[in-house]
């Protein structure tokens, strides 16, 4: 999730789901979203050249339901996060932002426990220096290349999320 999401869980949601397919269910959400918006036209220029495809890409807000339903919830920053746990107190051993679960989550884990052992390591593992080493910022508003260096770490933190879950055999 994201703030918009019309920028970085947008892209994050097509970019996955064009590396592995079906063999997760993604969804992506912001927690102030306009529903019903297209994704951002810098963003799906830079998610086209990784070679995704967001044409279908609706914006919808973040709902309690949402949060539920998910064995794991990523934002793109800390704000996201705890927008969400503040939404659902009882989702906070299951979301992060996507580069603190990859941060968290140990090596070699089964990918059926990963989430619970990446919470379990909140805490014990030294975070990034600075407040915001685990965010993605925003591209929103700014030129198309910003939206490519947005999407460049969207991109690599999701290939990371696909490695680390071993979804690597399913991507196309």
């Amino acid at each position: 999730m994201c703030t918009g999401n019309l920028c970085r869980s947008a892209l994050a949601e097509w970019y996955l789901r064009g590396r592995v397919g079906d063999a997760v269910e993604v969804a992506s959400a912001g927690v102030h979203a306009p529903p019903g918006y297209p994704m951002d036209p810098p963003t799906a220029q830079a998610l086209r050249e990784l070679g995704g495809d967001g044409g279908g890409h609706v914006s919808r807000r973040l709902e309690p339901v949402h949060v539920r339903s998910a064995d794991l919830v990523l934002g793109a920053a800390a704000g996201h996060r705890d927008d969400t746990v503040r939404l659902v107190p009882a989702a906070l051993h299951r979301t992060f932002t996507i580069r603190e679960f990859l941060r968290l989550a140990p090596p070699g884990a089964e990918p059926a426990g990963l989430v619970a052992a990446a919470a379990r390591q909140r805490g014990r593992v030294r975070p990034p220096e600075g407040p915001y080493a685990d965010d993605i910022g925003d591209p929103f508003g700014f030129p198309l290349e910003v939206a490519r260096a947005r999407a460049g770490e969207v991109a690599a933190a999701v290939d990371a999320l696909i490695d680390l879950l071993g979804l690597s055999s399913a991507a196309r």
